[in-house]
């Protein structure tokens, strides 16, 4: 997709309008899953973001992988399905300096 992002970059004292290129991509079989969200942001020193994880079923409600999204970090992700439209997730991140972090996530099918 393009577009425009409303934020601070860097040191900018106002938010200013970004031109944001996107692309994302998902996929899921019967075993796997994935899901990459690439950005990149005009005008702006640090302009690409990128955003995923894939992972794969151990049961038919529990599910493991990997997780990583900029300036958070990267690590496991846990995933339980409680039926076909509820799916809850939590990720333990490493950030790069070594500091701890969570990100917890539910997912709604309809």
């Amino acid at each position: 997709g393009v577009g425009a992002s409303l934020y601070k970059a860097n040191n900018e004292t106002a938010k200013s309008a970004h031109g944001t290129v996107s692309a994302f991509w998902f996929w899921k079989t019967n075993a796997w899953e994935g899901d990459v969200l690439v950005e990149r942001y005009s005008r702006d020193s640090n302009p690409w973001y990128h955003e995923g994880y894939v992972q794969t079923r151990v049961t038919d409600a529990f599910s493991v992988g990997l997780f990583a999204k900029k300036d958070s970090g990267w690590g496991p992700r846990l995933s339980y399905r409680f039926n076909q439209n509820l799916n809850v997730w939590v990720s333990p991140l490493v950030r790069r300096a070594g500091d701890a972090s969570a990100i917890v996530g539910v997912m709604i099918g309809f």
